[in-house]
């Protein structure tokens, strides 16, 4: 195996503090201080190797640990790696290539946040080199993966499905520079969890730069668009009072938007004339780093769910945040599986805070 870097180490220093609201300042000063350093992102090349749709790499009968993203990193879930190859390998479904191959996929490669937070950023590094390079990814691709795939002139596209693997002279891929972790944190004088999303704040503003440069007959809207994202059409994590918050946000001049309706391109278009964007905690947030600086994000989250991910974003863009923890609404043990009933008039109360606070401040 070769390694070398491929992005330089790099120092996250948002030119301007936002303003947050309802968030544990242990929160604000972790990610401040302890995320700014970020290291060179590297490339690892491997020869006569095996790869799956999921990223991992086999090299002989030996695993290569870092093939594995950190929702992969587990014992368990390194048996069972190992375990499938095996399968794939005696029961002859290995798909043979003589292209070199990329890979940039991991276990959560079908989720609308983690592919265009985690996985596109990876796809943006190659972008020069793809030409020369065959794409390796899972079978199962989205409408929205289609679309962003069109931004790159890959030689050729290989699609595995579960419990097939592919052999190839050479497997590519690189360090996972955004990934969200669980990280223990003191408030208070307690010790709690929250979920953390380490992010690359330099190659994250390179990407939205790229695509939204790549749009065809762009234009580029002023920020005066208040935007309500709609959950639904999604399986979980539905709003029960809905028809009450839109009613409410209607009158604030608030637009309901179902992105599942809209392509890719038309979302990125409709966020970045967003001076204000509030949703249900899930995927559709992803877009807010197409958010232009100092406009607002309002996160409507299940019960206590410590997940920040979302404000890690906003930080990095340089958007204003409001954490809204929302009553759920069902038996589910996981918070993020429940429905959730949302405060009227907190809501109330936080779009007077908003206006207080215009963007130029």
């Amino acid at each position: 195996m070769t390694t070398k870097d491929i992005f330089p180490a790099s120092r996250n220093t948002p030119e301007k503090e936002p303003f947050f609201h309802n968030l544990p300042q242990e929160i604000i000063n972790f990610v401040s201080n302890y995320l700014l350093e970020q290291p060179p992102i590297k490339s690892f090349i491997i020869p006569n190797a095996f790869a799956s749709s999921y990223g991992v790499v086999m090299e002989k009968w030996k695993l290569i640990p870092e093939s594995f993203s950190v929702y992969q990193s587990r014992k368990k879930d390194r048996i069972y790696s190992f375990f499938s190859f095996l399968k794939a390998r005696i029961l002859g479904r290995v798909i043979h290539t003589k292209a070199n191959c990329l890979l940039v996929n991991h276990c959560w490669h079908d989720n609308y946040y983690h592919w265009m937070i985690e996985l596109l950023p990876r796809l943006f590094l190659w972008e020069k080199k793809a030409p020369l390079l065959t794409l390796v990814i899972h079978k199962k691709k989205f409408k929205y993966q289609r679309e962003t795939l069109a931004y790159f002139n890959f030689r050729d596209i290989i699609e595995l499905d579960d419990g097939e693997i592919l052999r190839c002279p050479q497997v590519e891929f690189s360090s996972f520079p955004n990934f969200s972790y669980l990280r223990r944190i003191q408030s208070k004088g307690k010790n709690y969890s929250a979920i953390i999303l380490r992010l690359n704040h330099r190659l994250l503003a390179e990407m939205v730069n790229k695509i939204i440069q790549n749009i065809p007959n762009r234009i580029n809207p002023a920020p005066e668009n208040k935007i309500y994202i709609s959950r639904k059409k999604a399986p979980k994590r539905k709003i029960v009072n809905e028809i009450d918050l839109e009613a409410l946000l209607h009158s604030e001049g608030f637009s309901t938007i179902i992105m599942e309706d809209l392509n890719f391109e038309q979302q990125v278009q409709l966020i970045q004339s967003a001076s204000i964007l509030i949703a249900c905690h899930g995927a559709g947030l992803a877009n807010c780093i197409f958010m232009k600086p100092n406009t607002v994000v309002i996160d409507l989250v299940p019960g206590n769910l410590p997940e920040f991910c979302f404000w890690n974003l906003a930080h990095a863009r340089q958007l204003h945040y409001a954490h809204v923890h929302c009553k759920t609404v069902g038996v589910e043990k996981n918070p993020a599986f429940n429905d959730i009933e949302v405060d009227m008039l907190q809501i109330k109360s936080l779009l007077s805070i908003v206006k207080s606070k215009p963007p130029e401040t």
